[in-house]
């Protein structure tokens, strides 16, 4: 058995719930804690300026089968990643023993994270697809704007494709440029 052991910014836990829950996880122990990190941060507050040394994150815990604690941790670091420094971490150790209180069912049978092999390999596979070759989400966003805009406008208000293709095309280089200059100013 193995534990799954995530420490992640407060604002990626949903992100990663979701992702728990597309393999079917549950089971999941989630905590507050604070993580000090080797960068310091000056902090303004109320005109001065403090080192903060400790900084809030979330503990997400999941206690898995062997098998199961390679995709957990893959979606977890997935869900979690915005690219930035602070992301967190993920680990996996070794757990020797576990006993269910309720039921007093001990080992594999405690573990409420348990996918089989084939469940292991389709989850993994499904997730690397979902992933679409590492595009962010706002570059499917505007891939989506600039394909389903066309056709909305061409279906049902008929109008010239020509036009409305032209016009997509230069929204799209509009959002993708507002989009580059959003991540550079991050």
């Amino acid at each position: 058995m193995k534990q799954v052991e995530a420490l992640i910014r407060p604002s990626s836990l949903d992100a990663v719930v979701k992702a728990l829950d597309r393999l079917d996880v549950d089971g999941v122990t989630v905590s507050d804690v604070s993580a000090a990190e080797s960068q310091r941060r000056n902090v303004g507050y109320r005109g001065g300026t403090h080192v903060v040394e400790a900084f809030p994150m979330v503990r997400v815990e999941v206690v898995s089968t062997d098998a199961s604690a390679g995709p957990i941790a893959w979606a977890i670091a997935t869900a979690a990643r915005t690219g930035h420094p602070g992301d967190g971490v993920v680990s996996i150790e070794t757990v020797e023993d576990a006993r269910r209180i309720r039921t007093g069912a001990q080992g594999i049978d405690a573990v409420s994270a348990r996918l089989d092999a084939t469940d292991v390999a389709q989850t993994s596979v499904a997730l690397r697809g979902a992933d679409h070759a590492g595009m962010s989400d706002s570059t499917k966003l505007i891939l989506t704007n600039v394909v389903l805009t066309p056709v909305f406008l061409v279906f049902f208000f008929h109008a010239p494709a020509g036009s409305v293709a032209l016009g997509a095309g230069i929204a799209g280089l509009l959002l993708w440029a507002l989009d580059r200059r959003a991540r550079r100013l991050r």
